[in-house]
C-alpha cells in the first residue's frame, strides 16, 4: 500500500467495504491513508484498532480514534494537569485545538472534493496552499474556497455562535486572557466547533 497512488488507496477502501457486507474483513497495515480514506468516504462502521508494543514486547490494542478527537483529547487532559501553570499550559492546548480544527477541515476538504471527482493530488495541493493560516484552512472547508477567509467569523458566529467564534479566535491566535482561567472550556468549545464543521 505504501506505493499505491492515492486513488488507489480510496478505490481499495470502496473494495474492501464492499466485501465486509458479506465477510469480515481484516487488514493490517502501518500506513495511515487506509483508515483515513475509510473515514473521509464515509464507508460504513469499520472498526480501527490501534496495536502498541511497549516494554518486554508487551502488546496492547486500543480502538484507533479520529484524529481530530485524539488531539482534543490530549488538550482536555493537560488543560486539567494543574501541576503545570495555565501560563505554560494556555498555549499547548490552544495549538492542540488548532490542530484538531484543521484535522476536521482537511476531512471536509478531501470529502467535498473526492465526491466531486477532483484529482487526489489537485485535493493535496489545496489542502497544502490553503494551510498556511487556520483562516483559509476553515474557509477552505466552510466555502470551498480559500480566499473567503474574511467570511469566517461572521459565518461561525451566525451558524454556530460565540463559543464557535471565541474558539477559533483563541485558536488562531492562541489562548488570551478569556481562557487561562477555564483551558478546560476552551477544549469544550473546540470540540463544538470541530463537530460543527465536520
Amino acid at each position: 500500500m505504501q506505493s499505491m497512488d492515492p486513488a488507489k488507496v480510496d478505490g481499495l477502501a470502496r473494495v474492501l467495504a464492499a466485501l465486509a457486507e458479506q465477510r469480515q474483513v481484516v487488514v493490517f497495515t502501518h500506513d495511515t491513508r487506509l483508515p483515513d480514506a475509510i473515514g473521509r468516504l464515509d464507508l460504513g462502521r469499520a472498526q480501527i484498532l490501534e496495536v502498541t508494543r511497549a516494554e518486554r514486547s508487551v502488546v496492547t490494542l486500543r480502538p484507533g480514534s479520529d484524529p481530530v478527537f485524539r488531539y482534543l483529547d490530549d488538550a482536555y487532559a493537560l488543560a486539567r494537569n494543574e501541576e503545570i501553570t495555565a501560563e505554560v499550559r494556555g498555549p499547548v492546548v490552544a495549538e492542540l485545538c488548532r490542530s484538531a480544527l484543521e484535522a476536521a477541515c482537511h476531512r471536509v476538504g478531501w470529502r467535498q472534493r473526492v465526491a466531486r471527482g477532483v484529482r487526489h493530488d489537485d485535493i493535496e495541493a489545496a489542502i497544502v496552499a490553503a494551510s498556511r493560516r487556520l483562516t483559509t484552512t476553515v474557509a477552505l472547508a466552510l466555502f470551498d474556497d480559500a480566499d473567503r477567509g474574511g467570511d469566517v467569523l461572521g459565518y461561525l458566529g451566525r451558524r454556530h455562535g460565540p463559543r464557535a467564534v471565541a474558539a477559533y479566535k483563541a485558536c488562531k491566535e492562541g489562548v488570551h486572557g478569556a481562557y487561562l482561567s477555564d483551558l478546560p472550556g476552551l477544549v469544550a468549545d473546540a470540540r463544538l466547533l470541530a463537530e460543527a464543521l465536520r
